[in-house]
């Protein structure tokens, strides 16, 4: 366990300058924790000076070194230390001169002292230190500050001496066993491994955080407490009976995890007054008081029946509070979406189901990996996933849809189908901002106030659109957001058409990437105006839906095998075996799919709705399923057929390719139609992105 310390930095002696100063230097002393910036005495300028600072420290034992250095401060150009010593935690040591401004002096000493001390004392520390800051800040009124006092104070609690370094470790280390145990709990995996990734990171850059807040503390502490279930291995054992309990346990730490790793990017004086005279405070006790539910549902599933004291008045007059506040956000966000119908936006939600639990692992951890990653200037925020039609980016997205849904991190999803006149280009701005306004109230009255500002906004370019109901309205709320905003847009290519929707096309590879509170995941097959306009830009991640590896065949053999089920009850009257149609009849047909999920969807569907599922199969087996009308729409969207140059090569192109019978390259295909550069398939196959996975110099 750390231990924590009181050190006292009272003054500095023995001081021999090199040379005579004008004025007296500008100096302090900072201090390290194992090479850890942990805290720093107020500037004195003074020959010499006399700090009686009393700081807090954290340390993990006995053997952790204690670095001091006495640091002159310029009025032009940079620092420099001027001397500096280490010392044990129990063992005093002096200073030696490390700089040109000192004379080498055997005197030269720090006058410190250090204590024991328990974590009330480090937080009064704490508060009195961050008080001083806020007023050095100009952000803090005397009020505020005694609030962060009585904040402080209730919340101390002298049995609790870990860091929040120490609490993150053991969260993860929980999270860890979480993410190992799969199987039953297939289902919470991405949360637990979203939950880890950004913990982790927090921990990373909290090690190197001289101060904490004790209201996160208690929030990680509260986290690891709810997790103590996977210290023992017997309670493991039960995790089929509470994996329903423990799945909403990881979507909340999910959920929990962004929010601190945003909360703890700010600075610490800033934080420890606006988290009570801001939304973060309540934030905070919100999260709390679902980890406590969670601990108390896991402590009652598994038998363990704890005594919960509850002070009526003072919970009474907090759902008092609750109740007047909401009823006048209730007015509010009423008379907002009033407003709000003006955007006349138009509903594309997505009909199909997600991908089955515990396939398409790989994908969907990349990218919710890359739509949460932290914000900067150098940071990708869209990641596009492209792959010929039936590959399963729809079922992807469903996913994705459903994942930050879960998290309350899903601004706005719109799935196009070419055959909806919903999806039109010109409705996606407005339909976009709508949804966005839904999701957050703050945003939602920064779009209203352009609204009422723009009168005509819904009839002006989409450019105007862009500008006044996404970029505007988000730079505005910035400040209110915790974590990033997840926007969907599914089957780009299905909306519009190549020349409707290329005001858009440009819209999104230019300007989206401008917007960093948004985190955007884009499906579509890979038509040439849309891989056109997202090639060179290097905020887009550019992720192929790559059917012929490994984890995509085995995951559409999973698919097979888990819809059979759905098959054999279907068919019930037949008295199909337990493993109809057993091994060998799954393996073929998960051949013919050939990591098409949509060959196997079709294929499932087909025997759910034959007469008679043994003949059906049979059928299958000899001809597959007919997917010619998928391919027939799919080619059909290319542009191209009317140019008769086009249509004989892209002819002679796909015939090389389905009577070649094994995968070739499009060099291999010049030679093979004796084809030139200047006439190579190469271009006929970027066109052809819809039904062919290739890439220049790969098998086609």
């Amino acid at each position: 366990m750390p231990q924590t310390y009181s050190l006292h930095v009272h003054s500095v002696s023995g001081i021999k300058w090199r040379k005579k100063w004008p004025i007296p230097p500008n100096l302090e002393v900072t201090i390290d924790v194992d090479d850890i910036r942990m805290a720093e005495t107020h500037r004195k300028r003074d020959f010499v000076p006399m700090w009686n600072s009393l700081l807090p420290l954290s340390a993990a034992g006995s053997t952790s070194v204690i670095g001091l250095h006495l640091v002159r401060h310029h009025t032009v150009g940079k620092t420099n230390i001027c001397a500096k010593g280490e010392i044990e935690i129990h063992v005093p040591i002096p200073l030696k001169s490390v700089g040109k401004d000192l004379e080498p002096t055997p005197g030269l000493a720090l006058v410190v002292r250090l204590a024991r001390i328990g974590s009330d004392e480090a937080v009064k520390i704490a508060v009195t230190d961050a008080a001083e800051n806020s007023e050095k800040l100009g952000s803090g009124t005397s009020s505020d500050i005694q609030k962060v006092a009585d904040f402080a104070a209730q919340n101390s609690d002298s049995n609790t001496v870990s860091s929040l370094g120490d609490l993150l470790q053991s969260l993860t280390s929980s999270l860890d066993v979480v993410i190992k145990i799969g199987g039953v709990i297939a289902k919470i995996h991405p949360f637990a491994e979203l939950a880890y990734n950004v913990l982790t990171s927090v921990y990373q850059a909290v090690k190197k955080q001289r101060k904490m807040d004790q209201a996160i503390i208690q929030l990680v502490q509260a986290m690891v407490d709810v997790y103590s279930f996977t210290k023992d291995v017997k309670l493991l054992s039960e995790i089929e009976r509470i994996k329903d309990i423990v799945d909403a346990i990881v979507q909340e730490t999910a959920k929990c995890a962004l929010f601190i790793r945003e909360y703890t990017g700010h600075g610490f004086a800033v934080r420890m007054v606006s988290q009570i005279i801001s939304e973060d405070a309540q934030t905070i006790q919100e999260l709390m008081g679902a980890f406590v539910k969670h601990k108390q549902s896991l402590d009652w599933a598994l038998g363990i029946h704890v005594a919960v004291v509850v002070d009526d008045t003072r919970h009474i007059a907090q759902l008092s509070l609750k109740v007047a506040k909401d009823t006048q956000a209730t007015a509010q966000r009423l008379e907002q979406l009033e407003i709000l119908k003006n955007l006349n936006p138009v509903k594309m939600n997505s009909n199909q189901d997600g991908c089955l639990l515990g396939t398409r692992r790989d994908i969907l951890s990349l990218i919710i990996t890359e739509l949460t990653k932290p914000f900067a200037l150098d940071s990708q925020n869209i990641f596009w996933l492209y792959g010929v039609a039936g590959a399963g980016k729809s079922a992807i997205a469903t996913s994705i849809r459903q994942t930050f849904n879960t998290l309350g991190l899903l601004g706005a999803s719109l799935f196009f189908t070419r055959s909806n006149e919903a999806s039109n280009p010109a409705s996606v701005i407005p339909t976009l901002a709508y949804c966005l306004a839904e999701s957050n109230t703050h945003i939602g009255s920064e779009i209203c106030l352009a609204m009422r500002q723009h009168l005509h906004i819904v009839d002006a370019p989409i450019e105007d659109q862009f500008q006044r109901l996404l970029a505007e309205p988000l730079d505005r709320a910035k400040d209110h957001i915790h974590g990033p905003i997840i926007i969907i847009l599914d089957a780009l290519d299905e909306c519009g058409d190549p020349e409707s929707r290329r005001r858009l096309i440009s819209l999104i590879s230019n300007r989206f990437t401008g917007l960093p509170l948004l985190r955007i995941l884009i499906t579509s097959r890979p038509d040439l105006d849309i891989a056109a306009a997202f090639r060179d830009q290097s905020s887009i991640v550019k992720t192929p839906l790559d059917i012929t590896k490994p984890s995509s065949l085995e995951d559409v053999h999973r698919y097979i095998d888990a819809e059979m089920i759905d098959v054999r009850q279907m068919h019930f009257s037949w008295n199909l075996g337990p493993t109809w149609p057993g091994k060998e009849k799954i393996d073929v047909l998960s051949t013919f799919a050939a990591g098409l999920f949509i060959w196997a969807s079709t294929a499932t569907k087909y025997l759910r709705k034959a007469h008679d599922p043994n003949d059906a199969l049979d059928h299958l087996l000899r001809k597959g399923s007919d997917l010619d009308r998928l391919y027939a729409v799919a080619l059909q969207s290319t542009e191209f057929w009317e140019d008769k140059t086009f249509a004989e090569q892209a002819q002679a192109c796909l015939a090389a390719v389905v009577l070649g019978k094994v995968p070739m390259s499009d060099t291999t295909i010049n030679a093979l139609l004796g084809l030139d550069t200047k006439h190579s398939s190469a271009p006929v196959f970027f066109k052809l992105g819809c039904v062919l996975q290739w890439a220049p110099g790969k098998f086609a």
